[in-house]
């Protein structure tokens, strides 16, 4: 069984290299990794998972890790139509995704373009790169959001029901409702800008080629005014 994991894996490395070349954020240089990133100190303790929200420790060693695959936990610089910084790929298509279920009610079981377009300021006019970043950097389609089980580069993603949140408060004391100071970074233009809270927290898993790259607890937060390109 650990032979054919060994397998499959480097079938996976092949089929999906090629499809990240023709991600908007190809040639951009992924940032570092945290130090603490592939060791027992990162990430919530397995033992506090309950139901389908696991906890995995430790993530990859960082030295194994794809350009795609770090982008998409640490994020990436470079020059090119997304301007010079890019936030973790999870970290955007979490914030787009909870942007959809403030206004919707309800969670998408994967992105698609009309979907992306639907959370932007003015969707008619948002750039084709912009639209495409949210693509898996890994397969190069949009990824599922409902992936409870492994699936390289997709997502799993759900809000915690109300037992769930006494659960994860009973143990975290309790939730941190001035996070981020109450703003949160605007990516066009680089500066921080006020936000507010949506109340909802969420669990996100996200998957490399072999296995889970993060998981954690995210609470939604909106900008005051909406930054999404014109």
């Amino acid at each position: 069984m650990h032979f054919l994991r060994i397998v499959y894996g480097l079938i996976v490395v092949m089929l999906f290299a090629s499809a990240a070349q023709a991600h908007p954020a190809d040639g951009y240089t992924p940032e570092e990794l945290s130090p603490a990133y592939g060791t027992e100190s990162m990430g919530l303790p397995p033992e506090w998972g309950i139901g389908d929200l696991t906890f995995t420790r430790p993530y990859p060693d960082p030295a194994g890790l794809t350009a795609q695959e770090r982008y998409i936990v640490a994020g990436a610089r470079g020059y090119g139509p997304l301007g010079e910084r890019l936030l973790p790929w999870y970290n955007d298509v979490w914030a787009a995704v909870s942007a959809i279920y403030e206004r919707d009610g309800s969670m998408p079981g994967m992105l698609t373009e009309e979907l992306v377009r639907s959370v932007a300021k003015n969707p008619e006019n948002v750039s084709q790169a912009w639209v495409d970043h949210f693509r898996s950097p890994l397969t190069n389609e949009f990824p599922r959001l409902d992936a409870a089980a492994f699936s390289p580069g997709d997502v799993y993603i759900r809000t915690l029901t109300e037992a769930e949140k006494s659960h994860f408060a009973s143990l975290l004391g309790e939730y941190d409702h001035n996070f981020n100071r109450g703003e949160m970074l605007n990516t066009i233009t680089g500066e921080w800008v006020r936000a507010h809270l949506a109340g909802e927290v969420y669990y996100v898993r996200v998957y490399g080629l072999t296995g889970v790259l993060h998981n954690n607890l995210h609470y939604s937060i909106f900008p005051d005014e909406p930054f999404y390109p014109k």
